[in-house]
């Protein structure tokens, strides 16, 4: 004992600190908060993909003003999260302050045939709906009735009856 307190010396003691952190490094911890960034300045560049999850957001911390056109898909959406509601309420926002066209395609049906009718928005016009009615009203059955672009609306109407029957498919587009 008597031999290592002789060579503990100064020069000695900093010379093996010297020597741990030449080997071992420093190492620092540090714990960033919310309190710790200051407001606007992290970038979707500072943020790794994974790090924000739905659980970390506010309720309805996004809304639609905060999201890009077009970023949100069909397959982005569950089933059964948007309700008729819902759509009936985003359509009645869209035809707010604009201008409703119907636009109309008429037609007869052999017996037992099946036509699809496509009628078409103005250059410029949205279409915001569609329907189609057959004449007489009982001999026809609507298959399918869809918006077929953002300008057009297309119903398939059958012909369930044994006499030609005539039909209307309508457009309503906005302007």
């Amino acid at each position: 004992m008597h031999q290592i307190r002789r060579h503990l010396t100064y020069a000695n003691i900093v010379a093996t600190i010297a020597l741990l952190l030449a080997l071992g490094g420093t190492a620092w911890a540090v714990t960033v908060t919310g309190a710790d960034v200051k407001d606007r300045s992290l970038t979707g560049a500072d943020i790794s993909s994974s790090a924000i999850a739905t659980r970390h957001l506010a309720p309805n911390a996004i809304t639609s003003v905060k999201i890009g056109s077009g970023a949100v898909t069909s397959a982005d959406i569950a089933n059964s999260t948007i309700t008729s509601s819902d759509l009936n309420a985003a359509l009645s926002a869209q035809i707010i302050n604009r201008a409703v066209v119907h636009v109309t395609t008429t037609g007869s049906i052999p017996a037992g045939q099946v036509v699809t009718s496509t009628p078409s928005c103005g250059s410029g016009d949205v279409v915001g709906g569609g329907a189609t009615f057959d004449d007489p009203p009982t001999d026809g059955q609507v298959v399918r009735s869809w918006p077929s672009s953002a300008h057009a609306w297309s119903a398939t109407i059958a012909n369930v009856a044994a006499t030609p029957i005539n039909y209307t498919a309508y457009a309503v587009c906005l302007s």
